[in-house]
């Protein structure tokens, strides 16, 4: 592969981590490509904000989908962060408790040897080392000029204030010390800085200096040719007709929803548009094997799907997929 390597936004399918293809692929602006490339062009990570269900976990994954179709699961991490992740625990896992019993077991040199030993994912005694590799440390050891890693911190606006700052110098030199045990873990020969996508739902500020070595790219809700786009990506059985008129549908809907609604804390996002209609189209696929009440299901929303109309909101089907908090789901109600 050219070691050269650029995101060219090929529509390829995408596999969901529930095992779901998009068959049509992830659906880029040319902007966001824009900003991928220029990711690479600068070796510094891609830091993704926008509304939650635009896309932003998706695009690491297209990217390497994109790059190495057969074998992407091969150079794709996917680093999911929680409210008490660490900065260490994307480079390694210590076994003190194992590693201090061997110590006063072993004997020979050749074992006392193996007590140090900075190969994080090296066996010790036919089991694995006291030290596990985390995520972002195979993404590094991974990552080469013919075959560049792909990472996605997930989310990291969920962990403590202080882990973006933690993670700083390792995006720096990709290298790092052990302080168990004062090892140092160098860069892999022919190493090539992987390409790094950190989402972010901005429920916490992120620090300047961090903001200072990314790359910044906010996703804005996709317009309507966008959206279209995205449901003929994910439902290539439908029609551009039935697509079009539901991007129009749902963009009112989330206008109709903003002037009732000020302020509220959870807009109808793409994934939750994407399982409403998803749920029809199951229903559809599997209509010779649905239950009785699985066709009166469908048959109603056959019936709503003939004539979308905003005024029509009081009857919209399966609007639990759709409206997520108190606000909307009473919104919903009142009309009702």
């Amino acid at each position: 592969m050219d070691t050269k390597q650029i995101y060219q936004g090929k529509r390829k399918e995408v596999v969901l981590s529930n095992g779901k293809i998009i068959k049509g692929g992830y659906v880029p602006s040319p902007e966001l490509q824009e900003a991928v490339n220029l990711a690479l062009l600068v070796g510094r990570p891609l830091l993704l904000m926008g509304e939650p269900g635009v896309g932003k976990t998706l695009l690491a994954k297209a990217i390497a989908q994109e790059w190495y179709p057969k074998e992407w699961k091969k150079h794709y991490f996917e680093w999911n962060i929680k409210s008490t992740t660490q900065a260490e625990d994307g480079l390694y896992r210590y076994d003190a408790i194992r590693r201090l019993s061997d110590a006063q077991i072993f004997r020979d040199k050749e074992d006392r040897d193996k007590l140090k030993n900075t190969d994080l994912d090296a066996e010790v005694k036919g089991e694995k080392s006291y030290y596990q590799s985390g995520l972002l440390a195979k993404a590094i050891k991974h990552s080469t000029q013919e075959q560049k890693s792909v990472l996605l911190i997930d989310e990291i606006d969920k962990a403590d204030i202080d882990f973006p700052n933690d993670l700083l110098n390792i995006l720096e030199s990709y290298e790092f010390m052990i302080p168990e045990t004062q090892e140092f873990v160098p860069k892999p020969e022919n190493f090539e800085t992987p390409l790094i996508i950190i989402s972010s739902n901005r429920e916490k500020d992120l620090p300047p200096a961090f903001l200072r070595r990314c790359v910044y790219f906010y996703i804005d809700f996709p317009k309507e040719e966008e959206l279209i786009k995205i449901l003929a990506g994910h439902f290539t059985d439908s029609s551009q007709e039935e697509c079009t008129s539901l991007a129009k549908f749902f963009l009112e809907l989330r206008q109709y929803i903003d002037q009732r609604i000020a302020g509220t804390d959870k807009k109808i996002g793409t994934a939750e548009f994407v399982d409403w209609f998803g749920a029809i189209e199951s229903l559809r696929k599997n209509k010779t094997n649905n239950s009785d009440y699985e066709n009166k299901l469908l048959e109603k929303a056959e019936d709503w799907l003939k004539g979308t109309d905003i005024k029509k909101l009081e009857n919209i089907p399966f609007y639990q997929l759709l409206f997520k908090n108190i606000e909307t789901n009473n919104l919903f109600k009142i009309s009702k």
